[in-house]
């Protein structure tokens, strides 16, 4: 005959399992974790922050925006670390080509869930464990993702018919693959350097100018100088006349 305290902690076990199942993670693009930290479990819990019911995510929704909260991220930011035991820093992943988010289980919890692409809202849903069901994956719009960026996913689990909240967080780098960020900066500096270019040399050819002027006054040296050489001459046909007065005195 099986005890009552077995049947007590069979239903604790099955319970702890249902719940682990409930906390997700993405696998697609694949999320990478801090060393020896859990990949599924929620980086902060806390009691409802607000008076009220809250078992259903629309509950939540209904209220949130009233309390200065316009989407889930801004409710999680300060909710546990800011990509929660996921590295922010891992190798980039490649988009999916698919378009789709893979979960590593099923979303066991009521609560809002969201995908951003860097500030770049990408998908929103009021109540994900109501719309997926026992999905473990759904398409998202990747087209705000350009050349690289850092896929975010946000999910608020209400435990214990909303007494608990659970925050969760993932941040995956994703990449394209393609060199439009690289080409971009390649293209900033061009502009600048074709400005500076072409103003420098005008000021280059007007420099030649005067120059060529400097030897104008040299040749007109020269000249001078040939000037001084033919008044040299001059003063030497000069005794000519002194030389006819003379003969005409001894006459």
């Amino acid at each position: 005959m099986v005890s009552t305290g077995v049947i007590a902690s069979l239903a604790l076990v099955a319970t702890f399992v249902h719940q682990a199942e409930g906390h997700v993670y993405l696998t697609q693009p694949l999320a990478e974790f801090k060393k020896g930290a859990s990949k599924s479990s929620w980086v902060a819990e806390f009691p409802p922050p607000w008076s009220g019911t809250f078992r259903t995510g629309a509950q939540y929704a209904a209220v949130a925006p009233g309390k200065g909260y316009k989407d889930l991220k801004s409710f999680l930011e300060d909710k546990g670390p800011v990509c929660g035991n996921s590295l922010p820093d891992a190798k980039a992943k490649p988009i999916p080509s698919d378009g789709v988010i893979k979960l590593a289980s099923t979303i066991e919890h009521a609560g809002p869930c969201e995908v951003w692409f860097d500030d770049v809202r990408a998908f929103h849903d009021d109540d994900c464990e109501k719309t997926f069901g026992s999905a473990t994956s759904f398409k998202v719009d990747f087209s705000a993702c350009k050349g690289s960026c850092m896929l975010r996913f946000y999910w608020l689990g209400l435990q214990d018919g909303g007494k608990r909240w659970q925050s969760y967080k993932n941040c995956i780098p994703l990449t394209d693959g393609t060199s439009s960020g690289s080409s971009s900066s390649t293209k900033t500096p061009a502009p600048a350097t074709k400005k500076p270019s072409s103003k420098t040399p005008t000021p280059t050819t007007s420099t030649p100018t005067p120059t060529t002027a400097t030897p104008a006054p040299t040749e007109d040296t020269v000249d001078d100088e040939y000037a001084s050489g033919s008044n040299s001459t001059t003063p030497s046909t000069t005794p000519s006349p002194t030389k006819k007065c003379a003969a005409k005195r001894r006459s």
